[in-house]
């Protein structure tokens, strides 16, 4: 009970601070998707799914070289399986996410995340099973902490984003070593070009 109201708290401190900056015209919305899976010594049978993202990013500039996004995203994660299995994890995504140009309006990034865990579940239909529940709270890591870096264009009316992101975190808690994996493309629409 004290780790979700922390986790809240947390959550509504960042989500402020997302929003000041885009008040100031320097932030805005943003929507993508996600080619995610799991990767790990046990997640060898684990393919790629389909997920999305939507969520604010704030953004200000450190100098005429360097400028950092933070954003607040809800993502859908998980992974599908050979035997049918698809496993949907959802998380809230806070990224630190550093910005350097490359040429013109071309911007490497690069930057640490903390995804806190909100829910999952579970599907399978074969003829010989079927499941479709929700997964135990306890066996999942509630938080997990990675690394993403990827491409930025700036369009001026959007912002245009391809990065990949690995969590350092096992995402479940028993001895299982898999880990959230994933590709994402995301449009940012910053709120001063928004009609």
């Amino acid at each position: 009970m004290y780790k979700s109201r922390l986790m809240v708290c947390l959550m509504i401190v960042l989500l402020s601070a997302t929003l000041a900056f885009a008040q100031n015209g320097k932030g805005g919305l943003i929507l993508g998707g996600n080619l995610c899976s799991f990767i790990g010594d046990d997640a060898e049978l684990a393919k790629g799914m389909y997920g999305y993202n939507i969520g604010l990013y704030g953004s200000e500039k450190i100098s005429n070289s360097l400028s950092f996004h933070l954003e607040v995203t809800y993502n859908q994660k998980g992974a599908d399986f050979d035997s049918g299995l698809k496993q949907r994890l959802q998380y809230v995504d806070i990224t630190v996410l550093f910005l350097k140009p490359i040429i013109g309006n071309l911007n490497a990034a690069l930057g640490p995340y903390l995804s806190i865990y909100t829910t999952g579940k579970e599907k399978l239909d074969t003829e010989e099973l079927k499941i479709d529940e929700k997964l135990d709270v306890g066996n999942m890591s509630t938080a997990d902490i990675g690394l993403t870096a990827g491409l930025s264009f700036d369009f001026g009316i959007f912002i245009l984003e391809t990065r990949e992101y690995v969590g350092f975190v096992p995402i479940f808690n028993t001895n299982e070593s898999a880990y959230n994996w994933g590709m994402q493309v995301m449009l940012k629409y910053p709120f001063n070009s928004l009609p």
